[in-house]
C-alpha cells in the first residue's frame, strides 16, 4: 500500500511537473506568436505608408504637370493675354470662364484666379463677384499641405 501511494505521489508530482511544462511551452509559443505578428504588422504598416507616401508625391507631380500644361495653354491666348494686360476684367472674365469650363471637367479645378504682381486678386473667375483683396496663395497652399 505504501508502495502504492508513492507511485501515485510520483505519478502526479511528474504529471505537475509535466504540466506545468506544458503551460510555459504554450506561454512561450503564443509569446513568439504574438511577437511575430506585431512585427509583420509593422511591416505591412511601414510599407504602406510608404507606398502612400510615393503615390502621393507621384499624383502631386502629374497634378503639377497638368497645372503646367493648363497654364501654358492659357498664355497662349491672345485674347486672354491682351484683355489681362488692359486690366479689363469683364473680358478676362468672359475668355477665362470658357477655358476654365473647357478644362475643368475631370480635373477637379475648383479655384480659378487672376493675381496681380503686388498680390491683388484682379479677378476670381469660380467667383467672379469677389476681388480686389489681397492673397497669399503660398501661405495658403502651405497650410492645406500641414493639412494633408
Amino acid at each position: 500500500m505504501q508502495n502504492f501511494k508513492n507511485d501515485n505521489m510520483l505519478r502526479y508530482g511528474l504529471l505537475g511537473i509535466l504540466t506545468f511544462a506544458l503551460a510555459i511551452i504554450t506561454s512561450i509559443s503564443i509569446a513568439c506568436v504574438y511577437w511575430i505578428q506585431q512585427r509583420h504588422i509593422k511591416e505591412a504598416i511601414t510599407t504602406t505608408i510608404s507606398n502612400t507616401d510615393e503615390l502621393f508625391k507621384h499624383e502631386l507631380a502629374e497634378e503639377a504637370q497638368m497645372l503646367n500644361v493648363m497654364i501654358d495653354y492659357l498664355q497662349q491666348d491672345k485674347n486672354l493675354t491682351q484683355a489681362w494686360l488692359a486690366g479689363d476684367r469683364d473680358r478676362v472674365f468672359e475668355y477665362a470662364s470658357r477655358k476654365f469650363h473647357t478644362i475643368n471637367p475631370g480635373r477637379k479645378v475648383t479655384h480659378f484666379y487672376f493675381i496681380e504682381p503686388d498680390k491683388t486678386c484682379f479677378l476670381r473667375v469660380h467667383d467672379p463677384q469677389r476681388y480686389g483683396d489681397k492673397k497669399n496663395l503660398f501661405r495658403e497652399v502651405t497650410q492645406l499641405l500641414k493639412i494633408l
